[in-house]
């Protein structure tokens, strides 16, 4: 994650978005953690 993140901002990406599913607590607090905050929740998926 850290070389990604790495690659964007040399890139000059001011924003990252993830989407996780609200039950992987790990993936959760891993990208709390990193300074990610929750911005929005998704109720339902959708199939592409």
């Amino acid at each position: 994650m850290e070389t990604a993140i790495k690659f964007l901002v040399d890139k000059n990406v001011d924003k990252i978005g993830l989407i996780v599913i609200e039950k992987n607590k790990v993936a959760y607090e891993l990208y709390k953690k990193r300074g990610f905050i929750k911005e929005n929740t998704i109720s339902e998926w959708i199939e592409l």
